[in-house]
């Protein structure tokens, strides 16, 4: 499995939870209510034990990579582009692509066993 794959998995249960401002037409609910093609739909979520693991390794890059942290939420929880994350951020495209895709191999290094194992 590839770890966009597992990302998109992850964030989709971490959205069901979190109400933002705007409730109820603003949740992630409604969000993917109103996008049903997207791939965070079509995505199986993961059992507890892979979602609270992925958790923990995001959670963990908070303070020693405090901007990776930051671009991988936008793009797997929020689900935004990379051109959306470019204006919450105030940085080039370029930098919030390598800074993603440094993210998620630093997910993915820290993951290797969990990703030959999930369906």
């Amino acid at each position: 499995m590839h770890i966009q794959d597992l990302l998109i998995r992850w964030g989709r249960g971490m959205a069901i939870d979190r109400a933002p401002n705007g409730y109820p037409s603003h949740t992630p609910f409604a969000r993917l209510i109103r996008n049903p093609g997207s791939a965070m739909v079509s995505a199986a979520p993961l059992n507890d034990d892979d979602q609270q693991r992925i958790d923990a390794v995001v959670s963990a890059m908070k303070h020693p990579k405090p901007e990776h942290y930051e671009v991988i939420c936008y793009a797997y929880i929020t689900g935004l582009s990379d051109k959306q994350i470019t204006r919450r951020v105030k940085r080039r495209r370029d930098w919030v692509t390598s800074v993603r895709q440094s993210a998620e191999g630093y997910i993915e290094a820290k993951l290797e066993p969990m990703l030959h194992v999930c369906p």
